[in-house]
């Protein structure tokens, strides 16, 4: 049996994934599959080079054994400063090859998936902003949810396109914030498990590409015959 192993950034990442994969995952897609979701780093740093290397390690000499890592991106992240996703995944790429530059490790690189959030994570839930509304109950008559958007400069057709400053605290989570204030309600993490319960997988994937990266590799460890299945999500593959 395929053991898939998924490594995130902080407590509401590993409450979505776990949501996702025993919702979403586990009986379309993956029924034969067994998803590990660490809550390791849910309060702590995921990117070092210590933490590289003991995942990669962990799945180096099981050919069963796949791994996604998906921290948030972002260029003052330490010690992997980057401003994409290419370059993050080539200073990972590069510790792992210098650690075992004596060892052949072309397959289990291969086994081992780098993806990322753009910016943060809580632009998952701007994408599905229509589902926080329903959770929190806000009637837009009261509270203007789009002026609220509209004031940070956000597109929600174009969630990733917009000039991230990150000299200031995350633009998603300060309208989130905001959203939550004039409901009464403080934003954390208590609200969010019947959000999540409520996302559609295929609107993630349509506003988001970083998230459709990421859900194309991991479709291609689907079973295979889920195959009708992944392309009623991924049509425009």
């Amino acid at each position: 049996m395929k053991n898939i192993r998924i490594f995130v950034e902080g407590q509401p990442e590993y409450l979505f994934f776990k949501i996702l994969t025993d919702r979403f995952l586990y009986k379309d897609y993956f029924p034969d599959t067994n998803f590990d979701i660490n809550d390791n780093f849910s309060k702590s740093i995921l990117l070092s080079e210590f933490n590289i290397l003991r995942i990669f390690n962990s799945i180096k000499d099981n050919l069963n054994e796949f791994c996604f890592i998906i921290p948030d991106l972002h260029p003052i992240n330490q010690p992997f400063q980057h401003n994409n996703l290419d370059e993050l995944r080539n200073q990972i790429h590069g510790i792992i090859k210098r650690r075992y530059s004596n060892q052949d490790i072309k397959d289990a690189c291969k086994r081992l998936y780098i993806h990322v959030f753009k910016y943060n994570f809580e632009i998952i839930l701007l994408a599905e902003i229509d589902k926080v509304i329903d959770v929190l109950g806000i009637n837009n008559d009261n509270i203007s949810v789009e002026k609220i958007i509209i004031k940070n400069k956000i597109n929600l057709n174009a969630l990733e396109e917009y000039p991230y400053n990150f000299e200031v605290e995350s633009v998603e989570k300060n309208i989130l914030r905001t959203i939550f204030r004039k409901k009464g309600k403080t934003y954390s993490t208590k609200y969010l498990n019947p959000i999540f319960e409520k996302i559609n997988l295929k609107t993630l994937v349509e506003k988001l590409p970083h998230f459709r990266l990421f859900i194309k590799d991991l479709f291609q460890l689907a079973d295979f015959n889920k195959i009708q299945n992944i392309k009623n999500i991924l049509d425009n593959d």
